[in-house]
Order: structure tokens, then sequence, then C-alpha cells
């Protein structure tokens, strides 16, 4: 069924609390997934020169449509908090196998993200990654530790 791979690269990361192995197969089977429908798509507009009055037609068009669409953000969700998670693991001290689970990409990625702190850091004369800070909800207050790479601590 359409939206099957894509949701399962989701409940991917979203049943680990670290950084499970790059899923190039999951993602390779959502974009295949994505040019099928946009083809499919573009067949039947074709096929109907852009007259969408029949409602049958028009709710396929849509059909389509939204399902690209969420394929797309589901692929984009799952990339952008897998670099959300390397990001943090640049500034914190987290488990050599993180390195192992990301991909060529998702490495070469991180290192010109490093660069491009480290050009900043220098250009503005101060160490950026000494004021990570991480946000914490679980009452109403707010605390931090102490140190420069403390927590805060949000309690609603």
């Amino acid at each position: 069924m359409y939206g099957d791979h894509a949701t399962a690269l989701v409940h991917h990361l979203y049943k680990s609390s670290s950084l499970p192995p790059y899923s190039e197969h999951l993602v390779r089977q959502v974009t295949e997934e994505i040019n099928e429908l946009y083809t499919r798509l573009v067949r039947l507009l074709e096929r109907v020169n852009n007259d969408l009055t029949d409602p049958k037609i028009g709710g396929t068009a849509i059909f389509f449509h939204r399902i690209i669409l969420r394929n797309k953000r589901c692929v984009l969700a799952y990339l952008l908090d897998r670099f959300y998670r390397l990001r943090e693991s640049r500034y914190l001290s987290l488990p050599e196998q993180w390195e192992e689970n990301t991909s060529a990409s998702e490495r070469e990625l991180l290192g010109q993200y490093e660069q491009l702190v480290a050009t900043y850091s220098d250009n503005m004369q101060i160490d950026v990654s000494s004021y990570y800070v991480v946000f914490i909800s679980t009452s109403s207050t707010i605390s931090r530790s102490e140190g420069d790479q403390g927590l805060w601590n949000y309690h609603d």
C-alpha cells in the first residue's frame, strides 16, 4: 500500500532513543514510490489534458499528490531527525556506534558542519561548542546545571 515504506522509515527512528543504522533501503524504496506516483500522476493529467472537472479524475490526482507530499515529508523528517541527532553528538559524548550507524553522506555532512562551526568560531573568536545547551521539559521551572555544557531543565 502507498505510504507504508515512508511510515516504516519514521517508525524506524521513533523506536530508537539512539541513532539507528541509516536505512538506505527504506529511503530508496520511498524515493522509488514517489517517482512511480509522480509518473502515474503526470500520465493521468496528460490523458485528460489537465481537465480535472470529473470528480473521479480530480480525486485520483489529489490522492496521488497527497501521498507524494506525505512521503516527501516522512523522508525529510527522517533525514532532519538524523541530522539533529548527529549535530547533538558533536557536543555531547556519545557512543562510538553512532559513527558506525551513519551513511557516507551523513559523515560528509557532519564534517562540513564541523568546518562551518570552526570557521564561525575563529571569525567570532569564541568557542560556540562550549555554549551548547539542552532543554529538558519535566515541570514548570527552568534550571541549568553548572559548567559550560550544562543541561537546562524546564519543569512544566
